[in-house]
């Protein structure tokens, strides 16, 4: 769906061009779109003419891989919402804002699968791999925002590209 005020009616068989956007921008290795995303997503679609959004959509765009990837932002979403219960304060704030970076970290692993970018894969098994990989992600990266940056308001770290390389770079050293 592209056509401004349009709504996706039917998600198992339609995308917008904003998930597309900013499902495109989380799966980039560069973090610094994720925080785009974040903070500005109007940015990426500025100009077509050039970067970010050629970064973004160009001739070697995987319908494949994008698809794959909206799907794992709709499943992502639903299991932050579905876990803010379980935190309080800054970590639970860390669900809310970091949500783009937490998609950044789990789309930077799924995308290592070897059928992620030449079929579409089953939601069913995506959502295995979010329920099973997800959980570590969000502790590491409440561990790590809370280790560095313990009297930083969530929000504007996660709007922050220097902060968030920091975080990705402290969570992938880790690992």
């Amino acid at each position: 769906m592209y056509k401004t005020g349009a709504t996706v009616d039917d998600p198992a068989k339609q995308i917008s061009l904003d998930e597309a956007i900013v499902a495109q921008a989380c799966m980039q290795d560069d973090v610094s779109y994720s925080v785009i995303a974040k903070g500005n997503v109007g940015a990426l679609t500025e100009d077509i003419t050039k970067a970010p959004y050629k970064i973004l959509f160009n001739a070697s765009t995987n319908a494949f891989r994008m698809n794959n990837s909206i799907q794992v932002m709709r499943i992502v979403e639903r299991f932050l919402q579905n876990r803010e219960t379980n935190y309080e304060g800054r970590n639970k704030l860390a669900l809310v804002h970091g949500n783009r970076l937490i998609l950044h970290l789990m789309l930077h692993q799924l995308k290592q699968l070897p059928d992620y970018g030449v079929t579409m894969i089953d939601r069913s098994v995506l959502e295995k791999k979010v329920e099973e990989w997800c959980p570590s992600i969000i502790e590491k990266v409440i561990d790590k925002m809370n280790t560095i940056y313990p009297d930083a308001y969530p929000a504007n770290i996660f709007k922050n590209v220097g902060r968030c390389r920091e975080i990705v770079n402290a969570i992938c050293i880790a690992i």
